[in-house]
């Protein structure tokens, strides 16, 4: 080796520590820019999809086509679960007015959003079912995952007639207060 690699392969080296330490100072361009840690509203580092609420989110269906059935099943079940939990919001604020008392806006508006909340979590199911539809008719009878997607067929409409029930039945208390 000559003298100018030995000379050359100390100082690559503490660049590349000082760069490793210090990255903002190696590239001044950069340096200049403020540090900002986590999402930033204001600055726009958040997607327009970003949502919130796992109860308001919509599937796309141009998107389930890549889940697998187990993936399927699961957002069946999650859907399900959804469901169940703005029965139950709805029932508790419903349960907690009593007879003699005059529902306020805000009652109503809680429980009207528990129906939407339900409304989308159905919604979403019945995109799923149609995504498993699609399937089953690309599936010959001999086929493994025939009835992996039979299953989850059935899933989906059960999934539907509880979450129609759901529906039913606190539309029904709350047409009694």
């Amino acid at each position: 080796m000559n003298k100018l690699n030995l000379l050359l392969i100390p100082f690559l080296i503490i660049s590349f520590l000082l760069l490793a330490q210090h990255p903002q100072s190696a590239i001044p361009a950069l340096a200049d820019q403020d540090e900002v840690e986590g999402p930033q509203f204001d600055r726009g580092y958040l997607s327009p999809d970003f949502e919130t609420d796992p109860d308001k989110i919509q599937y796309d269906p141009d998107k389930l086509v890549y889940l697998t059935i187990p993936q399927l099943e699961d957002l069946i079940a999650l859907e399900q679960e959804g469901i169940l939990k703005c029965r139950n919001t709805a029932m508790e604020k419903l349960n907690s007015m009593g007879h003699p008392k005059t529902p306020s806006s805000d009652d109503m508006d809680s429980i009207e959003d528990s129906l939407e909340c339900m409304r989308i979590h159905k919604a979403n199911i019945m995109l799923v079912k149609k995504e498993i539809n699609k399937r089953l008719k690309d599936v010959s009878s001999a086929d493994p995952d025939r009835k992996k997607l039979k299953k989850a067929q059935g899933q989906a409409n059960n999934a539907i007639k509880e979450g129609q029930d759901s529906q039913a039945e606190v539309q029904e208390a709350r047409n009694k207060k």
